[in-house]
C-alpha cells in the first residue's frame, strides 16, 4: 500500500473508514514528494478537525513495514501528558476489522510522545483475569501466589499476566470493563523537531511458535531520518493460543483521548506498508 494523497478518494484505493472533509495540499511538502495530509487539533479536540483516511486492510504476514514523511506544527505540544497522542497502528487477523485498537487481540502503536519516538502493543483481549500483575508489583488473584501460578498459551504477553522479552515501560489497569495490557519501547531522548519533515520507518515481525509455544524471538525497529532509533530482537507478539496470528489491518488514527490542549497541526505524506520485509 501506498498512499501518495493524491485526491480524497480514499475509497477508491482500499480504505474502508473515511471521516469525510480531508485537507490535502502541496504547500510545504516533504522532500520528493507531492500531496500532503493536514491533522488539525482545535483546542479539545480528540480527533483531526477535518477528514483523513482510517482504515485499510492488506493480505495476511508476519512481516510488515510502515514508512511516511511527518511534520509537527512550530507550537506542537501534542496531548501536554506523557501519553497520546497516538498516530499509526497495526491490527491483527485475530480480531474482525472494524476493531477499537484500544480493546484487541493485538494492537501496535507506532507513534511519539513528547516528542520521544515510540513502540507500543497492547493484547487486552488475552488477558487471563484469573491472574492479574498490577503496575505496582502486586497482584490480584494468582491462587495466591503469582510467582506459581501456572499460566497456559492462553494469556496476555504484553503486561498484565507477566512479562517475557524486553521493554522499556509497562502497563495493566482497569480500563471501564477490560483490563487494558500494554508494553512500550522508547526511543533514548526527544529527537523530533518541530515545524520539520521526519522521515520514519518502522518494521515489526512476528515472534515464531514453536510445539504450541511462542518463543521469544519477534522484531521490532524504529528509523527517524534513517537512524536506528528503537531495536530488539527478543519480543513475544503471540503465544501458540494465536499461532496463526499475523498482521492485516493498517490504522491511521491521530487521537488525544484528554482534547488538544492548543491549536496544533501534523502533516503526514507518503504512507507505505509494505510486507515480507525482515531486519
Amino acid at each position: 500500500m501506498h498512499e501518495t494523497f493524491k485526491d480524497t478518494d480514499f475509497a477508491s484505493r482500499g480504505w474502508y473508514e473515511v471521516a469525510d472533509h480531508a485537507i490535502i495540499n502541496s504547500d510545504n511538502s516533504a522532500p520528493g514528494t507531492g500531496n500532503v495530509l493536514q491533522c488539525r487539533f482545535q483546542v479539545g479536540d480528540q480527533v483531526c478537525a477535518e477528514g483523513y483516511p482510517v482504515r485499510i486492510e492488506f493480505p495476511e504476514t508476519e512481516s510488515v513495514y510502515l514508512s511516511y514523511w511527518i511534520r509537527y506544527s512550530d507550537n506542537w505540544e501534542g496531548s501536554g501528558r506523557p501519553y497520546h497522542p497516538h498516530e499509526f497502528h497495526f491490527t491483527t487477523n485475530a480480531d474482525e476489522k472494524w476493531v477499537g485498537p484500544a480493546n484487541s487481540h493485538l494492537t501496535m502503536y507506532i507513534e511519539q510522545i513528547n516528542r520521544t519516538p515510540l513502540i507500543a502493543m497492547q493484547d487486552s483481549r488475552n488477558v487471563d483475569e484469573s491472574c492479574i500483575l498490577l503496575n505496582d508489583g502486586t497482584f490480584e488473584g494468582c491462587n495466591g501466589d503469582f510467582e506459581s501460578y501456572e499460566f497456559t498459551e492462553d494469556r496476555s504477553v504484553a503486561s498484565c499476566n507477566g512479562i517475557d522479552g524486553l521493554y522499556d515501560t509497562s502497563d495493566c489497569f482497569v480500563n471501564g470493563s477490560y483490563w487494558y495490557s500494554a508494553r512500550r519501547w522508547h526511543a533514548p531522548e526527544p529527537v523530533f523537531t518541530t515545524g520539520k519533515w521526519h522521515f520514519v520507518e518502522a518494521l515489526l515481525v512476528m515472534n515464531e511458535v514453536e510445539n504450541g509455544v511462542g518463543r521469544v524471538n519477534g522484531s521490532i525497529r524504529y528509523w527517524l531520518n534513517g537512524e536506528l532509533l528503537i531495536s530488539s530482537d527478543e519480543i513475544l507478539f503471540r503465544t501458540g493460543k494465536h499461532s496463526e496470528m499475523a498482521f492485516r489491518y493498517f490504522i491511521f488514527a491521530p487521537y488525544i483521548g484528554d482534547g488538544s490542549p492548543v491549536d496544533q497541526s501534523m502533516w503526514v505524506s507518503d504512507i507505505t506498508v509494505a510486507r515480507g520485509i525482515t531486519p
